[in-house]
């Protein structure tokens, strides 16, 4: 008893450590929140963190995309991800969803290169990595929820994308049958009403061939765990691209 008691009084001493780094610490970041680059004749939003310390080249990229209902801001609040950002020297997006949500419903998967919110993806991508010297091997995504659903759709279609951390967001409907293999984490509360469909998720996902972590969080209902916010960056930084055919290096 008195060893639970001793590990349940450094867990809350870690959150709290970690609440107040989140809170009260300045980011070492520029934070730019109200950035907008021209979709197909569209203006698109997003949030936008660049660490004052980065590498000089091959810079790891992180795009967060928040859940219905919330925001860029709400996001990088309740995620402690800019922090993250600042002391791993990673770039950090929040792309900004049209009336709040991601376009994962009734999908057409022969026109998925018309769907806007994917254009909006790859228009992104490419605006930054004019702006900074990206590493094209580590391209990560981030969802929470609806964000976490369309983190999943993005990845499947697009192969410059290295991994995925989806929190408490189970993967589309329509998504099913044969798609290119990605590393994912999922994380998803015990009390979350989505619990069991993410448990499916994460079994078909290993019998597609993904390379696959699931974490099921004692008590959590529908919202991010924030101690598990350092969990998502452990696991997405420990994967790249892997060689391709050709290159200078691979047989």
């Amino acid at each position: 008893m008195k060893r639970l008691l001793a590990v349940l009084g450094l867990l809350v001493i870690s959150a709290a450590v970690f609440v107040y780094c989140v809170w009260f610490i300045p980011i070492a970041a520029e934070i730019v929140p109200d950035e907008a680059i021209d979709v197909d004749g569209s203006v698109r939003q997003y949030r936008l963190v660049v660490p004052h310390r980065l590498p000089q080249e091959r810079i790891s990229i992180v795009f967060a995309f928040h859940g219905i209902g919330d925001s860029a801001e709400e996001m990088a609040a309740y995620s402690g991800l800019d922090h993250l950002a600042a002391e791993k020297g990673f770039i950090l997006v929040y792309p900004v969803a049209r009336n709040h949500m991601w376009a994962t419903i009734d999908i057409d998967w022969k026109n998925l290169d018309r769907n806007p919110d994917v254009r909006f993806f790859d228009r992104l991508l490419e605006h930054l990595g004019e702006r900074f010297s990206l590493d094209p091997d580590r391209i990560y995504l981030v969802g929470m929820s609806n964000g976490a659903s369309f983190a999943q759709l993005v990845a499947s279609v697009r192969p410059n994308v290295a991994a995925v951390a989806a929190h408490s967001g189970m993967k589309p409907a329509e998504l099913t049958g044969a798609i290119r293999p990605f590393p994912i984490l999922l994380l998803v509360g015990a009390d979350d009403s989505a619990v069991n469909r993410v448990r499916s998720d994460a079994a078909q996902y290993r019998k597609d061939g993904h390379a696959v972590e699931l974490i099921v969080i004692p008590g959590l209902n529908h919202e991010w765990h924030t101690d598990h916010s350092r969990t998502v960056w452990d696991f997405l930084s420990k994967q790249a691209l892997p060689p391709q055919p050709g290159m200078i290096g691979t047989d």
